[in-house]
């Protein structure tokens, strides 16, 4: 299930894009992640630093970026939904920075809750000269574990229900840097 449903796109970013993206995020001010509907920072669960990227922002470069985001990413969601022959999504809910440094991690989660009426997910790796920080996903059937590695300019799509527990294996060494979203 999790090799036909967790699509792994290749390059959508050349390298130099990639390197490009990640010197603006290393300029843009991060905040502690939080965990839950409540919001709550729980470092045994979830141990990131995150930069909300939003078209409404009051920074230019935040809004430039929100917006080639939500056209690219969309741009694949809706070709990953055309195995489905149903259903279609316009615009992202929430896009964001991740820096994942040194133990930083998240374990095994769903992107679906009550809170959040999320039908996709997303990850776009940026770097990869960091040790760890693999995601990984469980099948719900066989117990089978799927890791994916780190690679620049690769996109991850797969459906934020409850069929698709996940996580990010801690960093042991460097920055990892993506970009996640959810529509």
């Amino acid at each position: 299930m999790l090799d036909k449903l967790v699509k792994e796109y290749k390059n959508i970013f050349p390298l130099s894009t990639c390197s490009k993206i990640l010197k603006v995020a290393n300029t843009r001010p991060f905040e502690t992640g939080l965990v839950g509907d409540v919001g709550r920072v729980e470092e045994k669960i979830r141990k990131v630093s995150v930069h909300f990227l939003n078209q409404k922002s009051n920074s230019l470069t935040d809004v430039h970026w929100a917006s080639v985001f939500n056209n690219v990413f969309i741009s694949y969601m809706r070709d990953y939904l055309k195995t489905f022959g149903s259903h279609t999504v316009n615009n992202l809910k929430e896009c964001n920075f991740l820096k994942y440094v040194k133990d930083d991690h998240y374990i095994m989660h769903i992107d679906a809750s009550e809170a959040y009426n999320r039908t996709l997910s997303a990850i776009l790796f940026l770097n990869n000269d960091f040790d760890g920080g693999e995601v990984y996903f469980k099948d719900v059937l066989t117990g089978d574990i799927k890791e994916i590695k780190p690679e620049p300019g690769k996109l991850i799509i797969w459906p934020s229900n409850f069929l698709f527990p996940h996580g990010v294996r801690p960093v042991k060494e460097g920055e990892r840097f993506t970009v996640v979203a959810w529509a």
